[in-house]
């Protein structure tokens, strides 16, 4: 069975981070394949961003809502982000949605404790493989570890 390791992304790793294809990806190196999961509460917040003027944070959203669209207009909705070890895909997951059973510890109001909630959902659907949200915001990563949510920090030489 092949090593899998599902990040879900929020919102910052599109605004702050280099472009996906210029990382090295070799803190993976011990999967054989990635999958960075678009979920909609990033689709939608990147959505808010796009409109707000000329500044970088609006381009950077502009410019991710259109990979976010090729992918869920193409056939697969996955966009291969990297051929090499590991080989990193990029995915489209509009319907995944909160774990009900953190309902009553997580906020689910708040974006980042939606992002915490399906990435519970997809550990439990994939309990054989490695799932992470993928962030450098501290509201993320407290709410991850409050629930046992696992959390990839976006290195700072990322950005």
């Amino acid at each position: 069975m092949s090593k899998i390791l599902f990040l879900i992304p929020d919102t910052n790793f599109f605004i702050q981070c280099k472009e996906p294809l210029d990382l090295s990806w070799q803190e993976f190196s011990a999967y054989e394949r990635v999958e960075l999961i678009i979920t909609r509460p990033v689709q939608a917040e990147l959505d808010s961003h796009k409109g707000k003027g000329s500044g970088r944070v609006a381009k950077r959203a502009r410019k991710a809502s259109s990979v976010i669209k090729s992918l869920l207009i193409s056939d697969d909705e996955t966009l291969e982000v990297r051929a090499g070890s590991p080989n990193v895909i990029m995915r489209i997951r509009q319907d995944l949605r909160p774990d009900a059973t953190l309902d009553c510890e997580l906020v689910y109001a708040e974006r980042d404790d939606q992002l915490v909630g399906i990435a519970s959902t997809v550990a439990k659907n994939h309990s054989e493989n490695d799932v992470r949200i993928m962030t450098h915001d501290i509201g993320p990563i407290a709410s991850a570890k409050a629930v046992g949510v696992e959390f990839f920090s976006i290195p700072d030489d990322w950005l």
